[in-house]
């Protein structure tokens, strides 16, 4: 809009340093006109009054250009031609300054249109840079939500479902098949990188059980899951006549490890 409303104020101004140039010369063909006006067409007529009928004649061209484009003079120019033409007819010091006076004025308007045409190519340059850096970041967004959408999708959901088991079943010895707790040890996540390989894991004691209902030790090399949250934490004493003091060596051994 604003590229626009500056070509529309850039031709108005160069039609009116054209018309202006037009009238200081026009003004003087005007004055030999109206003096000479009893010879006007008649045979009496001499070379000055036709020059100055000539001026206020659109002469036709109908000349074909030799060349598609290009060849054409810019207002400058064509303001130059003009005044060239119609020397005869800008004679006193005030009619060349005036002249001279419009062809300044043009230049240095050539001179600012440029400068802002160029400010505004940057603008635009730069503008389009910054739409292009927000598109490049909204596909960028839209891939992370896809690619999250793509690894929610892609989460194992297979053999989730909690298996229940007696609560007398805590009389007996930790064991996989019976309660379905396994050794926290052995506990891992699934890792692309590793291929298929044993998970990554920490080196728990192992009196610390981990429940299947929680996380199954068999899905770390599967597929990846969701981790679920800890919900029940607890001590269990399946035989208090089997408790037995730890040696504080073995403990600090596990706690460092």
């Amino acid at each position: 809009l604003h590229v626009n409303s500056m070509r529309s104020e850039t031709m108005q101004f160069n039609l009116l340093c054209e018309q202006s140039v037009r009238n200081v010369f026009r003004k003087r063909a005007f004055r030999l006109l109206v003096e000479a006006r009893a010879k006007v067409g008649t045979k009496g007529e001499d070379g000055p009054t036709r020059a100055a009928l000539d001026v206020f004649r659109d002469q036709i061209d109908l000349s074909i250009a030799p060349a598609l484009g290009g060849g054409g003079l810019d207002l400058a120019g064509t303001i130059a031609e003009l005044a060239v033409a119609h020397r005869d007819f800008i004679v006193s010091d005030e009619e060349k300054a005036a002249v001279a006076g419009i062809q300044q004025k043009l230049a240095s308007a050539n001179k600012q249109s440029e400068s802002s045409a160029e400010a505004v190519e940057e603008a635009a340059f730069g503008g389009e840079q910054e739409q292009e850096q927000e598109q490049e970041q909204e596909q960028e967004q839209e891939q992370e939500k896809e690619q999250q959408v793509m690894n929610k999708d892609n989460y194992s959901r297979e053999d989730e479902q909690p298996k229940p088991w007696p609560v007398a079943a805590l009389c007996r010895q930790p064991s996989p098949a019976l309660q379905g707790f396994a050794p926290a040890a052995a506990f891992g996540v699934y890792e692309r990188s590793r291929k298929g390989g044993p998970p990554a894991t920490v080196p728990l004691p192992p009196y610390v059980l981990l429940s299947r209902n929680h996380s199954d030790v068999a899905w770390a090399g599967k597929a990846p899951r969701r981790l679920k949250n800890v919900i029940v934490s607890m001590e269990w004493v399946p035989d208090p006549a089997a408790l037995r003091r730890l040696r504080a060596e073995a403990i600090s051994g596990s706690a460092s490890d």
